[in-house]
């Protein structure tokens, strides 16, 4: 091998390790493939924590373990909240748009649900709701719904959480 080929040799080693330093780096702004596939992985992962945690959440429920069932039913609904937010962030093409359609009607029904849970936890606990009559406090919880649903609706413009709402 005459020496211009070593030399050619030893520049392109180091052409392809410093690219190859320079995309591992973590300070380096990732591409937009790699962050639209780093997004990916964190919402498949968010999915099947939060499909692992439903699956447990049924079982407290069905075996009358409420406080449990109000925990994992907590964890759900942040999980679904960092997956919808996650959603929002992605490209409009028709796979995330159909996506997200899903991820808010799932959403919507886990908001209802926690209210729904949390008010079965407190009727067990027989909590005495501060005095309030059980009208007032329904009224209460209504609009403590509502709020929250108003506050999706309007901000990330999810008309399918707030379909499952009215509903």
């Amino acid at each position: 091998m005459e020496a211009h080929e070593e030399a050619l040799g030893v520049v392109a080693g180091l052409s392809l390790g410093a690219g190859r330093l320079r995309r591992g780096h973590s300070l380096q702004r990732p591409q937009p493939e790699e962050q639209e596939l780093t997004t990916w992985y964190r919402m498949q992962g968010l999915l099947i924590f939060g499909n692992i945690v439903n699956s447990v959440w049924i079982l407290t429920w069905h075996y009358g373990v409420i406080w449990l069932s109000v925990v994992l039913m907590v964890a759900l609904l942040i999980s679904l909240i960092l997956l919808h937010n996650l959603v929002l962030k992605m490209p409009l093409n028709r796979f995330y748009v159909m996506m997200r359609q899903v991820i808010d009607i799932y959403f919507g029904w886990i908001t209802i649900a926690m209210i729904a849970n949390v008010t079965t936890w407190l009727v067990a606990i027989d909590w005495q709701r501060w005095g309030i009559s059980q009208d007032l406090w329904m009224v209460i919880m209504i609009i403590i719904g509502s709020v929250i649903a108003s506050i999706v609706i309007i901000k990330d413009r999810s008309f399918s959480y707030g379909l499952v709402i009215t509903w």
